[in-house]
């Protein structure tokens, strides 16, 4: 990695750019006078002084006490092993004074993300206190990001359906493979994600995940919003499963008695239902009472059940 590269890097943990060059310098050069390094950098010699107390007060250099005050860079490995130790302090002191703070009540306005890390935080976020069901649509290159967190909410118990792009495996998940995936990947320009939670929250975004560029991305707690997209989504999985057994030579009567499930009892009275009967029966899950989302919509309204 070249020079600008550790620079670029040191300086979003918090170092100045001159920091960052003396500290890339002293790492390839310990140890040097803090004069050899103002004439390796080309810089001013009181500035780069200032930046080897400051580097020195940070615990990422080391200066002699002799006459000549010569530097040493600290191993990377044990300055960035020491960065991630204060960060976890600094971040349990935060923890402990934010929940000190009374919390504001959601809302259901559409809010923008600005950046990868806010999608796939969010994401994290909403798949940690989902309650029962979350539909998923995700390009693979955000899917590799989100894999672990999809299997956690799995083990919790939360039904997840998702769609993919490429044949993929996610321990718990019902994996619904859009058969053309891979043309779709190509022609887009940028990687999707929806997510859904309980019929209740929602998150769309398209993302340049090269260039690291939001083209856009909202989410929201509106349930009357998110309620829609969950039930486009339940039937645009309901179309890809019958254009899947379409595509596997299924006939009409196998399609016409994979469809009763979604109005028929919970269990396939066919004692061998075939594979889309059995992916379809799962499909009432994604409609009526016992989705949090719905439930909350008929309690609003005032529905008498």
């Amino acid at each position: 990695m070249s020079i600008e590269n550790c620079v670029q890097a040191l300086s979003k943990l918090g170092f100045s750019t001159l920091e960052s060059e003396v500290y890339a310098l002293l790492v390839q050069e310990s140890p040097c006078t803090g004069y050899r390094v103002a004439q390796a950098l080309g810089k001013p010699v009181a500035n780069v002084y200032k930046a080897i107390e400051s580097l020195e007060s940070k615990g990422a250099v080391l200066v002699n006490n002799g006459s000549n005050r010569l530097c040493r860079a600290v191993p990377p490995e044990d300055l960035l092993s020491q960065l991630d130790h204060s960060f976890q302090h600094r971040r349990s002191q935060a923890a402990d004074a934010l929940s000190e703070l009374r919390t504001a009540q959601k809302d259901e306005q559409i809010y923008q993300l600005k950046s990868r890390e806010q999608v796939i935080e969010k994401c994290r976020s909403m798949l940690s206190h989902c309650k029962r069901l979350a539909l998923m649509d995700v390009f693979p290159e955000l899917l590799d990001d989100l894999k672990q967190d999809i299997e956690a909410a799995a083990d919790r118990g939360v039904q997840i359906t998702l769609k993919s792009y490429q044949s993929t495996e996610i321990r718990g998940v019902e994996v619904v493979v859009n058969p053309q995936g891979a043309e779709v990947v190509s022609q887009y320009p940028g990687q999707w994600l929806v997510l859904i939670i309980d019929g209740a929250e929602l998150l769309v975004a398209s993302v340049d995940c090269k260039n690291d560029i939001v083209h856009q991305a909202i989410c929201s707690n509106s349930l009357t919003l998110s309620w829609i997209f969950h039930c486009s989504f339940a039937a645009e999985m309901i179309a890809a499963i019958l254009i899947q057994a379409i595509e596997k030579g299924a006939t009409i009567d196998h399609l016409r008695a994979a469809i009763k499930p979604l109005t028929g009892p919970d269990v396939v009275n066919d004692t061998s239902p075939s594979e889309v009967e059995i992916s379809l029966a799962r499909c009432r899950r994604f409609y009526g009472i016992g989705v949090p989302g719905y439930d909350e919509l008929l309690t609003r309204y005032g529905h008498s059940q």
